[in-house]
């Protein structure tokens, strides 16, 4: 009786604790159902199938705040856009994130908004020019109001020249493309026949002894002073040396196709007197290849200009060796520079297919050789002012005249670099070779390379620099030297004034030319082409 007791009290033991555990399994699985049964069958260790993705959400709890039910597919409902930014956010956790972010059946990340991603656009003041005066000391302008003179005391100027005075006066307006159309091409680059870069200012000069000008010094439109040969120069060889580059070969000038090139057109030199022997030089080349029948000449007018019948072109010269307006005061004859002003005959240069620029040298002359008495700045009048700065200021003038007054899909602009002088040590005087030695190159202002070639840089219109510098520094050869006016004139004391700023002709402006030639043929051929 007692063995039957234990054995029934065993067995209502056992069915108790399998009715407790029931009674247990079965509210939790009823709750998992009825609330979140990924987040259970997780803790449970149960595996999901991937064709349950609605099983799977990722999305954080924020999300999907009082949500009774997950969808049975993410198509049913639009994604909110909230979610494309926390989505982003997973997207650089490391391998070790959990393993929800790499099953299979995670949904892809949906498409980035362009406006999440992409780079702000930068403000359009970012690339507004610099302040009135930011590029120049602020010595420049002092004492401008204890001036003896004042603005008063002139004339006003017309109105066509007062309008780019006010335009130039004020900064540029800002331009969202504004660097992207600045360009200077202080080198032009050809591609040699290795398909590599070539610098054609970077080379050696070459004598040929069979070398021979293109034409004589007969030539109309060349100035006594430097037709050196009949001006009794007992040698030739100065004409016999070519430039030749380091790293490729330039063609050589070639008339006809020049003419072809400026069919039509009007190429302009504007400068001093170094570019008055650019100009003569090219053209002097030019008319010796036609019959003089089929040319006009003016060489006694502004400005000198010559003209091909049948090409229907002109090639003129205009002297302004400040390219900014020079004033004379008739009262008491005081000569301004007025630096904000560009020159009188700016209107004239206008409608030009091509324009050929330079100045330098007037700039650093003293004494006795210094062109004007006063500078003349915004209404003010300043008797001395720092070379470096009135120059900056004249040039940042010309470069917002040719910005404002060019049209930069008709007009090609060249810049040409300062041409040396020798002096000193490197007197021209009885030199009859050049140079050879790289590093017994005379010393040569730097200073004012670099303010244009940083000036044509922030300039809209791209402008092409003749950097003739170098290779001119090496041809103390070639100056007239005392050979500037004729053998029955020369001095008694033949070294008391030699020329060594200009140059004979023909001579070194030829290879100033060729090399003019050469980037214009650059630029449209397929064989020889222009790196910016």
């Amino acid at each position: 009786m007692a063995m039957i007791t234990i054995s029934t009290i065993k067995e209502r033991w056992k069915l108790s604790i399998t009715a407790s555990f029931m009674g247990c399994i079965i509210p939790v699985l009823f709750l998992n159902h009825s609330h979140d049964s990924s987040n259970l069958s997780a803790l449970l260790g149960i595996r999901m199938e991937p064709s349950e993705p609605s099983k799977l959400n990722k999305h954080s709890d924020s999300a999907l705040q009082n949500t009774s039910t997950s969808p049975t597919s993410f198509g049913q409902f639009p994604t909110p856009n909230v979610e494309f930014s926390q989505i982003s956010k997973f997207t650089g956790f490391p391998d070790s994130a959990p393993q929800i972010m790499n099953t299979s059946v995670s949904f892809s990340e949906p498409p980035r908004p362009n406006t999440e991603f992409s780079e702000p656009s930068k403000p359009k003041m970012e690339f507004s020019g610099p302040s009135k005066l930011t590029d120049y000391p602020s010595s420049a302008l002092q004492n401008t109001t204890t001036s003896t003179l004042s603005f008063d005391q002139f004339p006003s100027p017309d109105m066509e020249t007062a309008r780019p005075e006010m335009e130039l006066s004020e900064p540029s307006k800002p331009n969202m493309d504004y660097h992207e159309t600045s360009k200077i091409i202080e080198n032009p680059k050809l591609m040699n026949h290795s398909n590599e870069k070539c610098d054609i200012f970077d080379g050696k000069w070459v004598y040929d002894s069979e070398g021979k000008p293109l034409y004589g010094p007969q030539c109309p439109f060349l100035h006594d002073q430097v037709r050196c040969r009949r001006n009794g120069r007992p040698d030739s060889d100065y004409e016999k040396w070519s430039w030749q580059p380091n790293e490729c070969e330039i063609p050589r000038f070639n008339v006809t196709d020049m003419f072809e090139r400026l069919r039509g057109k009007r190429l302009i030199m504007i400068g001093d007197s170094l570019n008055g022997n650019m100009w003569a030089s090219l053209a002097c080349l030019l008319y010796s290849a036609i019959p003089p029948s089929r040319s006009h000449i003016e060489t006694n007018r502004i400005p000198r200009s010559f003209r091909s019948k049948d090409y229907n072109c002109s090639v003129e010269f205009y002297m302004n060796p400040f390219l900014v307006q020079i004033y004379v005061n008739k009262t008491d004859g005081t000569r301004v520079l007025r630096l904000d002003q560009i020159s009188d005959s700016a209107g004239r240069w206008q409608g030009a297919d091509i324009m050929v620029f330079n100045t330098g040298h007037w700039w650093m002359h003293k004494g006795r050789f210094k062109s004007w008495d006063l500078f003349q700045y915004k209404g003010k009048l300043v008797e001395e002012m720092e070379r470096a700065s009135a120059f900056g200021m004249g040039l940042r003038t010309w470069a917002r005249w040719v910005d404002r007054y060019v049209d930069r899909t008709k007009t090609t602009v060249f810049f040409r670099s300062l041409s040396p002088q020798h002096s000193g040590q490197h007197y021209c005087y009885n030199q009859s070779q050049p140079i050879l030695d790289e590093f017994l190159l005379p010393p040569f202002p730097n200073s004012m390379a670099r303010i244009v070639e940083g000036r044509i840089r922030r300039m809209r219109t791209p402008v092409r620099y003749l950097n003739i510098t170098k290779l001119s520094q090496y041809r103390k050869d070639a100056h007239p030297s005392i050979y500037s006016s004729k053998r029955e004139k020369l001095m008694i004391n033949q070294k008391q004034s030699p020329d060594c700023s200009h140059w004979c002709l023909p001579g070194l402006p030829d290879t100033w030319n060729m090399l003019l030639y050469v980037s214009m043929v650059s630029s449209n051929s397929s064989s020889w082409h222009l790196m910016v």
